[in-house]
């Protein structure tokens, strides 16, 4: 059945995946217990369905309850980025920075060390403050912004190294014009590109 919806899914057929990784999901709780990790590898699949869906808000409590199983316990760490990237994404879409806050907290008390989780929770504080920015909050907005300044710190510390992926990173924008983040892509070695000349305007021509 989970193997189908794949092939559903690969194909756009989107409800038809949905209604068997529903059923995939309802079978593995019962068979497996609610917190087995094929049982959250269901969880993602049927929330990663209604995103695809634009049914997103239907999978911010599957995402929740996930949370509320995980703590302590190992999980594919790319599972669980992912389903907390979609609850973000809904939240931004919905210009809503205080459920972004919300996923960047909730994030934060999984309290995973890794690379890859510390540079998500930049992300997740960088894209709340550009939020909190649009809604004209200044103050929320730059503590926002130190938070995420904080975690990519940390994350730069624990080795993260790809630069170039921060360069061009629309999750970390609400940074770009902080001198501690131009310092930081420095001592990563970073150089930004040379502004490209402007092309000299061409004289329009004078009928007699």
């Amino acid at each position: 059945m989970n193997n189908l919806a794949e092939s559903y899914a690969d194909l756009g057929r989107h409800p038809e995946a949905l209604k068997l990784r529903e059923e995939t999901l309802a079978l593995r709780i019962i068979v497996l217990g609610p917190d087995h990790p094929d049982t959250l590898h269901s969880m993602a699949n049927v929330v990663k369905t209604l995103f695809q869906l634009k049914r997103d808000a239907e999978a911010i409590p599957i995402i929740d309850a996930c949370f509320r199983m995980v703590h302590g316990k190992p999980i594919n760490p790319r599972l669980l980025s992912t389903m907390f990237k979609f609850r973000l994404q809904h939240f931004a879409q919905t210009h809503d920075p205080a459920g972004c806050q919300t996923t960047a907290e909730m994030w934060e008390n999984l309290n995973r060390t890794d690379v890859g989780s510390l540079y998500d929770a930049a992300c997740m504080r960088a894209v709340t403050a550009g939020l909190f920015g649009r809604a004209k909050k200044a103050d929320e907005a730059a503590r926002e912004a130190d938070r995420a300044m904080d975690w990519l710190k940390k994350t730069v510390q624990a080795g993260y190294k790809d630069v170039a992926h921060m360069a061009e990173d629309s999750d970390l924008d609400a940074l770009r014009g902080r001198d501690d983040f131009k310092k930081l892509m420095a001592q990563l070695g970073y150089v930004a590109p040379a502004a490209k000349p402007q092309a000299a305007p061409v004289p329009r021509e004078v009928k007699p």
